[in-house]
């Protein structure tokens, strides 16, 4: 099941194959990078996770940390001005919709 999960949301199959979901992904990791980054996570109510390369349900849970208080990651970006860079709500609805199966 890794196999399959690193190869379906690598970076290159989603380029090209899912253009929306892969610009999600992408601009999640960038906002949780720049809250991790800037010292701003103690400003949330509770931690973000940070994508890692070796764990294949990181994804789902870097999006899922930001989705579960999305209001709050919403209010840091605005005030830093970098709220261009998470993808919207209903994005993470559909994304987060789909069945987990681990």
């Amino acid at each position: 099941m890794s196999f399959i999960l690193r190869h379906t949301l690598d970076k290159d199959f989603l380029e090209t194959d899912a253009p929306t979901t892969g610009a999600c992904i992408i601009a999640n990791k960038k906002a949780v990078r720049y809250l991790k980054k800037s010292s701003k996570t103690p400003l949330l109510p509770k931690a973000v996770h940070q994508f890692c390369e070796t764990r294949f349900n990181s994804i789902l849970m870097t999006l899922k940390s930001t989705f579960d208080q999305y209001v709050d990651v919403v209010s840091v970006l605005a005030s830093s001005g970098l709220l261009r860079v998470l993808c919207l709500k209903n994005m993470f609805t559909q994304l987060l919709g789909i069945p987990c199966l681990f």
